[in-house]
C-alpha cells in the first residue's frame, strides 16, 4: 500500500524512490514466503492512476 500511495501523492516533478531490497521478488513473512515484486506493484499501481508505459497508437 505504502508504494501505492506514494504514486498517487506525487505531483509533477515529483520523483518516487523505491528503495530496499527491489531485486527480491518475495517477502517473508512469519514462516511464509510470498510473492512481492515491487516493480509489479509500482507498475500495476501506475496503469490505475492512467499511466501505461505501452507506446499509444
Amino acid at each position: 500500500k505504502a508504494i501505492q500511495a506514494a504514486l498517487a501523492a506525487a505531483k509533477p516533478g515529483d520523483a518516487v524512490i523505491l528503495a530496499g531490497k527491489g531485486h527480491e521478488t518475495y517477502q517473508i513473512i512469519g514462516d511464509r514466503t510470498i510473492h512481492f515484486d515491487d516493480r509489479e506493484v509500482a507498475a500495476d499501481a501506475l496503469r490505475t492512476l492512467g499511466f501505461d508505459k505501452r507506446p499509444r497508437r
